[in-house]
């Protein structure tokens, strides 16, 4: 019997990168620009960066709910696909902003 490695394909080394243009412990401001409350997923647009998903899970108040426009603070992390997305979401009051 001969046993073979399965690779997955696209996915070989795309995370290393990822990790020294940000920090994952770095805190960034942001806007939620959509939300989908049925689904769970969302993005947020980063201040000087670019737009990354998130799952209604990485809020931490535990509301599974934000709504469009709210200011937030993000941490960035790669995920399992090695792409960027939002691990960490603290909704910011609106005097903060």
């Amino acid at each position: 019997m001969v046993l073979r490695r399965h690779r997955r394909r696209g996915i070989k080394g795309s995370h290393e990168g990822v990790r020294s243009v940000l920090d994952p412990h770095e805190v960034l401001v942001g806007t939620v620009r959509a939300f989908d409350e049925h689904v769970g997923l969302g993005v947020v647009a980063l201040e000087q960066h670019a737009s990354v998903p998130f799952h209604c899970i990485v809020i931490d108040d535990g509301s599974r709910r934000v709504a469009v426009g709210t200011r937030v603070l993000v941490r960035v992390g790669a995920s399992f696909r090695g792409t960027l997305e939002a691990t960490w979401i603290h909704k910011l009051p609106d005097d903060e902003a």
